[in-house]
């Protein structure tokens, strides 16, 4: 019995999901057999949701209105077999938030851990 091994591409850097631009940036050098699946999270994942299921990222960047997500992650798939996917890497989260009467602004980055 002959068994192959699909093994996807890596993305160039970790995906990060600027919350106030509503941005998820996914630098990568995919070519037009592959896209983007993201899963995005509320509540740490007891309710992960897929809010892009094959979206090609050609400029690397993709419009994502989740401002309350907590987690966010990316995986390869196959354009033209979108179930298949490659494992999910978590993305950074750029919140914005400002504190205090001194409107002191600092933009805080987390990484999470990615899920299956």
């Amino acid at each position: 019995m002959f068994v192959s091994v699909l093994v996807f591409p890596a993305l160039n850097k970790v995906p990060e999901f600027d919350v106030e631009e509503k941005k998820l940036t996914v630098p990568n050098d995919l070519n037009q057999s592959y896209c983007l699946q993201v899963k995005v999270s509320m509540d740490g994942w007891k309710t992960p949701t897929v809010v892009e299921p094959c979206v090609t990222a050609e400029m690397g960047e993709i419009a994502l209105d989740r401002t309350s997500a907590t987690h966010v992650n990316v995986s390869i798939c196959l354009v033209y077999r979108p179930e298949v996917c490659g494992e999910p890497v978590a993305c950074k989260i750029s919140k914005l938030k400002i504190s205090g009467n001194n409107h002191f602004l600092a933009v805080f980055l987390k990484r999470f851990h990615c899920f299956q």
